[in-house]
């Protein structure tokens, strides 16, 4: 191949690479402004749906699912549990069954909060909670739910601690 040859096919390659970096568009420009949606699925390189984001009638919730479709981790609020009862913001953490073990909730008043951990059947086996009048709460359970360990302030002041034996029986408390 001729020197010049090479040099042709240099310059034109140069030529073409600049052409198109003036040509080409940054990928935000004419992006739209904004969206309204009430749902919106953003699916990995295989087509699933790996993150959902939705407005529901109890408010925003954000989801991470895993490959197999579960949820893994939730943040969003969701409406009373029984009529009369708050509305909470949640943040929830979930194993590869799809069951819910770390558990976040702040009341949508903000009177109170809690976190509480369980194990893999289900059980909860630590609990920790707050209320805004100053009174909060730490449990530790067995794998039958049952309190093992309690120590709790009452709003009003005060304390109470508990060690229970596996039947719920006090082994020791205080006052």
């Amino acid at each position: 191949m001729k020197a010049t040859t090479i040099v042709l096919a240099v310059c034109l390659v140069i030529a073409l690479g600049v052409i198109a970096a003036v040509t080409t568009k940054p990928a935000q420009e004419g992006s739209p402004q904004s969206m309204t949606l009430r749902e919106l699925n953003i699916v990995d390189d295989q087509g699933r749906t790996r993150i959902v984001m939705k407005v529901t009638d109890a408010g925003p919730r954000i989801a991470l699912r895993d490959e197999q479709n579960r949820a893994r981790a939730f943040i969003g609020c969701t409406g009373p549990a029984a009529p009369g009862k708050p509305s909470y913001w949640e943040m929830n953490l979930c194993d590869a069954n799809g069951n819910p073990r770390v558990l976040c909730a702040l009341q949508e008043s903000g009177a109170g909060a809690s976190l509480q951990v369980r194990d893999n059947t289900g059980a909860t086996r630590f609990l920790t909670a707050f209320t805004d009048q100053g009174g909060g709460a730490l449990m530790l359970k067995d794998e039958k739910n049952r309190n093992r360990f309690t120590i709790g302030m009452p709003a009003g002041g005060g304390y109470s601690m508990h060690f229970m034996d596996a039947e719920g029986s006090n082994l020791w408390q205080a006052p």
